[in-house]
């Protein structure tokens, strides 16, 4: 895969990169607060402990690297 930011670009390209990057940049701020939300609202409906929690984290950063 290749990195759009490590190719050559001409200021207006660059300019169009930048806008389509600030623009996912901010789709995914949102798609983060809703993550963040939900997993609030089911560590309060599960009464989940944060010794579960960050067992939970510890597989799920196997998950992310596999």
């Amino acid at each position: 895969m290749v990195d759009a930011t490590d190719c050559i670009w001409t200021k207006e390209q660059a300019k169009s990169l930048l806008v389509f990057l600030i623009a996912e940049r901010e789709r995914h701020k949102k798609d983060f607060t809703s993550i963040e939300e939900k997993i609030k609202q089911l560590r309060e409906e599960h009464n989940i402990s944060d010794d579960e929690y960050k067992k939970c984290e510890e597989e799920a950063r196997l998950f992310y690297y596999f």
